[in-house]
């Protein structure tokens, strides 16, 4: 059996695969990394066949100037793994 998540804190968690489900009351969020970066989509439980709610893409290189201009350093952990 594969670990989808890795536990990082009491309530942090990191993708490890490259894709995983997570339920939210009677909301069900795909969240899916791939080269360029995440994407969300978000559906009401049950009806995952359907068109998603809302659908949202980040890619790496936004992540990244942003974390500069805040201050932090750049760290894609998860982008390398699994």
């Amino acid at each position: 059996m594969f670990n989808t998540l890795r536990k990082d804190g009491d309530t942090d968690y990191s993708l490890i695969e490259n894709s995983c489900w997570i339920t939210v009351g009677n909301v069900s969020v795909y969240i899916k990394k791939d080269e360029e970066g995440v994407s969300i989509e978000t559906y009401a439980a049950g009806c995952e066949e359907s068109q998603p709610l809302t659908y949202g893409h980040v890619f790496w290189e936004e992540a990244d100037e942003t974390q500069r201009e805040c201050g932090r350093e750049a760290a894609r952990n998860n982008k390398s793994e699994g």
